[in-house]
């Protein structure tokens, strides 16, 4: 069975979960507390690597990529303890706004529309449903190509499914895809 139609207790998180989020894909991330350290761990598809990771331990069932143990995004210390300010999902992929560095914000997975603001797309590889597109690790959005945002941390911040915005200093940033004017530009382009 592939579903279930009550609750079940998740036993696979070896920790206390502190905070969940849930992506707007069949993924999960939270913050587990495990031995009094706080990891950040994702957990579920790893489609267009919206996990953050795309190690051995991914397994492949039916052309889909999957994990049913948590996994850190970019590996064990890629986060350290108190890191990590909160997580905003959309379609198969994800962002954090993080401490690291002098804090920033941190996007990782899908980028076909250009979603983890990086300045490139990164398209679609037909084959194991997107298993060899999308961004492997958490990296900083760019700011107008050139350089990344860091050392500073947004007031404000939500991802549709395939575009960010973000307050930075009372001044709103969008990237991604913007199709239907939703990256607040007058256009469509």
């Amino acid at each position: 069975v592939t579903y279930h139609d009550t609750p079940v207790h998740s036993t696979n998180l070896f920790g206390e979960l502190v905070q969940l989020w849930a992506l707007r894909s069949p993924a999960a991330c939270g913050l587990i507390n495990k031995d009094g350290i706080q990891q950040f761990k994702c957990w579920g598809s790893n489609i267009n690597r919206a996990l953050g990771t795309m190690n051995q331990q991914t397994m492949i069932n039916q052309g889909q990529a999957y994990r049913t143990t948590p996994v850190t995004p970019g590996g064990d210390n890629f986060f350290q303890p108190g890191d990590l300010i909160d997580l905003i999902g959309g379609y198969g992929f994800a962002c954090v706004i993080v401490r690291t560095t002098g804090g920033g914000v941190m996007c990782w997975g899908r980028n076909d529309y250009g979603q983890c603001g990086q300045g490139f797309v990164t398209p679609i590889v037909p084959g194991y449903d997107g298993l060899n597109s999308g961004l492997s690790e958490p990296a900083f959005i760019a700011y107008n190509g050139v350089g990344t945002i860091t050392n500073r941390i947004p007031s404000a911040m939500d991802c549709g499914i395939d575009h960010c915005c973000a307050v930075f200093d009372t001044q709103l940033y969008c990237w991604g895809r913007n199709h239907k004017g939703q990256l607040g530009l007058g256009d469509q382009v």
